[in-house]
């Protein structure tokens, strides 16, 4: 699993509350059984939005998609926040990818 930012994009202030950074994900099925994905942020910090269809990657291929991952304003201790995203197949942890997620700079 590869999570990245997108290139050149800044976060977005939503009307909500949350702030929202977009990421582009490749997922490669080493299994021969086609894997339905779900992503998860570790310790509910904030919530997954994906772009488009669900996430299912076909047996030994890669699949390619894009999400966003929206955190509340209110959690953000730091301009730059370390996030990990879970990633389950059927209920079945299968890994854990650390990422960056920036936001405003946050003043006290």
């Amino acid at each position: 699993t590869t999570i990245l930012r997108a290139p050149g994009l800044m976060f977005q202030e939503n009307k909500d509350g949350t702030i929202s950074n977009l990421y582009n994900l490749q997922l490669l099925n080493k299994s021969y059984d086609n894997m339905p994905i779900e992503l998860k942020i570790k310790d509910n910090l904030g919530t997954i939005k994906m772009i488009g269809k669900a996430i299912n990657v076909p047996a030994a291929e890669l699949a390619e998609s894009s999400f966003f991952i929206n955190i509340p304003k209110n959690k953000l201790v730091e301009s730059s926040v370390k996030v990990e995203v879970e990633v389950y197949s059927q209920g079945k942890l299968i890994d854990k990818v650390k990422t960056k997620f920036l936001g405003p700079v946050v003043t006290q």
